[in-house]
């Protein structure tokens, strides 16, 4: 219990120095047609999007892998991989009840909370939403299986993190990468993860150009469930 309530208290301050390092940088100006609302919920749609599409499960592969108790797991009546799909999926809506709603009442009282342009545009966005979900899990999953022959794959989280952080904009939207970094996303699976689905609730994305996205989602998917 107390993990949780400290866990909120930090989550809620990580968004508050957010929150003042961008009203620093970019005040009441618009820097390549991006305010500073704009920003602030970009930061809480992260917040949402990235508790939903994260998974745990390389790790605990990982972990089951080299103690042995992977073989249960096994022995169960059920898909391995569903059952480790719905773990990570019920996981995340706890992760979304603890760390995110504080963070949506902090930003609720700073500008409000924006809605999607349309009900087309929320549809697009919560597909988008699940895909990503599947892409991270599929990512992680591919990771975790490589325990069974490489039995430690930690280091392996590191660039997955790297990634996410760089080419997945969790950090720093690709609004304000360079054209080179922008078109090198493309060809990753990480942008599909939570920035395109932010970008089409922002509406940043057009409608023509929505159908790309899920495209590139879908592609993903396929690949990695090959890799698989």
């Amino acid at each position: 219990r107390a993990s949780i309530i400290w866990t909120m208290f930090f989550r809620s301050l990580s968004f508050l120095f957010q929150y003042f390092l961008w009203k620093s940088l970019i005040g009441s100006g618009v820097y390549k047609g991006i305010t500073l609302n704009d920003m602030i919920f970009y930061t809480m749609l992260t917040a949402l999007v990235g508790s939903l599409s994260f998974s745990p499960v390389a790790d605990e592969l990982e972990s089951q892998v080299r103690d042995g108790s992977v073989i249960m797991n096994f022995l169960r009546p059920i898909s391995f991989k569903l059952n480790c799909l719905f773990s990570s999926f019920g996981d995340n809506l706890f992760f979304v009840a603890t760390q995110v709603v504080p963070v949506y009442i902090i930003g609720a009282i700073a500008i409000g909370i924006p809605a999607p342009a349309n009900a087309l545009q929320g549809f697009y966005f919560a597909i988008s939403v699940i895909m990503g979900f599947l892409i991270s899990f599929e990512v992680r999953y591919v990771v975790g299986l490589l325990a069974f022959w490489l039995q430690k794959t930690w280091y392996l989280y590191w660039y997955l993190d790297f990634g996410l952080i760089l080419f997945g904009g969790t950090l720093i939207p690709l609004w304000f990468f360079t054209d080179f970094w922008v078109k090198a996303s493309y060809f990753l699976p990480f942008r599909y993860i939570s920035y395109d689905a932010i970008n089409i609730y922002l509406g940043k994305i057009a409608d023509v150009n929505i159908a790309y996205s899920l495209s590139g989602s879908l592609a993903w998917l396929v690949i990695l469930f090959l890799i698989e």
